[in-house]
């Protein structure tokens, strides 16, 4: 198969190390396409689980990843231990082919400064989201047996239908559009919520590249085209054969 080129890869959320994350997803996104740089928007590792391990985990990655790709990352917080430039960055703005300036930032700064969680909400929220997580893999492995083209996700409906986690989210949306405004920027990706969103919110190109827990999302900027939200079953189907709408 000819690999597709694209100008850029944007992608949030990896979580390398962490037992949900499907990686080998990712590694056949990079067979499907040639890339030339790639922004890692946060949260490429899990620090917090992968100990003394992360140095073989993160140069077992590399090794995926094409050597004349340029790569760039951004810190998220939950790699925030792990220094994969120089100097800790935490935004960077970056300029498209038709010249629009998109601010690149992870997203939990909303957390940090408008709305932090107490721990006891942190808790309970982080289990019953590693119980919807489960409950996400045992449907996809069910509909996989039926032969579904696609997977349903717990999670997904939980965030779609619970008052507090929609009204956050829009928060955040809402909140890092504006940020980005005030920077004086038509744009911004970012990522942290787990959940893939493009929108124009307020006169500002808000996009979310989701994640590789869930989703499975990314954005590409393709060369003389505006950016696009995609997920890997525009280009897969379940069981990882092409889609048959792609050439």
């Amino acid at each position: 198969m000819k690999r597709k080129k694209i100008k850029t890869l944007f992608v949030s959320d990896l979580h390398i190390g962490l037992y949900f994350s499907k990686l080998e997803y990712f590694y056949k996104i990079l067979d499907y396409y040639e890339v030339e740089s790639i922004y890692f928007i946060g949260d490429t590792m899990n620090s917090s689980k992968i100990a003394q391990r992360k140095e073989e985990l993160f140069d077992s990655f590399l090794n995926h990843i094409d050597k004349n790709t340029k790569l760039y990352f951004l810190q998220g917080n939950h790699d925030k231990e792990l220094h994969y430039n120089e100097k800790f960055i935490t935004e960077i703005v970056y300029t498209t082919v038709k010249n629009k300036k998109y601010l690149l930032i992870h997203g939990d700064i909303y957390e940090k400064t408008v709305a932090p969680l107490s721990i006891y909400n942190k808790i309970l929220g982080e289990s019953i989201y590693f119980i919807a997580l489960h409950l996400n893999d045992i449907i996809k492995a069910v509909r996989k047996r039926l032969n579904y083209k696609k997977t349903f996700l717990v999670t997904k409906f939980i965030k779609e239908h619970h008052s507090f986690i929609i009204k956050s989210m829009n928060q955040c949306k809402l909140f890092l559009s504006d940020y980005a405004r005030q920077k004086q920027l038509q744009g911004v990706v970012c990522g942290h919520i787990h959940y893939p969103m493009h929108e124009i919110v307020n006169g500002i190109d808000y996009f979310n590249c989701g994640d590789w827990i869930e989703n499975l999302s990314f954005v590409i900027e393709e060369y003389n085209e505006e950016l696009k939200l995609l997920t890997f079953y525009d280009i897969y189907d379940i069981n990882g054969n092409l889609c048959s709408n792609i050439s």
